[in-house]
């Protein structure tokens, strides 16, 4: 992308300044965007948000999450950090992210970031209901009510894969993303609520 685009860091504080004077209160900031973790300023754009008082989110698929990374994250006064979870199955959730270990560096970062976290610190998982991972959504959601680190799970729906075009519905030519067994599917949400 050009970076005359892309705008500066100072750019981005007078942004959150301009926010700050017109909203009250607990306001949320999510960064996102691809995968925030890479913008270089990000820790500090975190942290200046923070100060200002905005509860700050960064959504993220765990990859670059490691030990340095979380006592970062930690130290920006972050708020909440959303991973992206698919599956409990590695196996699995390493195939729809096209990264083979990426399961497993979502699993560490929980470990880092909850070795870090700071009082008020939230740990979330986000995840994909699709054909593929229909079979293990109430496991994840059991894992995830189970697991102390964690304060909450959000569902997301199956969507049509970004950059692709398609004369029939989408969910016809990727037939193998929809869940297929309307049952299923009704039971499964009928559980998680």
């Amino acid at each position: 992308k050009d970076k005359k685009s892309i705008p500066s860091t100072e750019q981005w504080k007078k942004f959150l300044l301009q926010l700050r004077e017109i909203t009250d209160g607990p306001f949320e900031v999510d960064f996102g965007g691809g995968e925030a973790l890479m913008k270089e300023d990000l820790f500090e754009l975190i942290k200046f948000a923070a100060d200002l008082g905005f509860t700050t989110t960064v959504a993220s698929n765990g990859f670059l999450i490691n030990e340095a990374v979380a006592k970062k994250i930690s130290q920006s006064g972050l708020t909440k950090v959303i991973l992206s979870l698919d599956s409990l199955d590695p196996d699995l959730h390493d195939s729809m992210r096209g990264v083979k270990g990426v399961h497993k560096r979502v699993i560490n970062a929980i470990e880092y970031l909850d070795k870090y976290r700071h009082k008020d610190f939230i740990i979330g998982i986000c995840s994909i209901i699709m054909g593929k991972t229909l079979p293990g959504v109430i496991d994840l959601y059991n894992w995830v009510a189970n697991d102390d680190r964690i304060k909450h799970i959000l569902y997301m729906a199956v969507m049509q894969p970004n950059n692709t075009s398609t004369d029939l519905p989408w969910y016809e030519k990727f037939s193998d993303l929809w869940p297929q067994d309307n049952k299923q599917i009704n039971f499964i949400i009928d559980q998680l609520i």
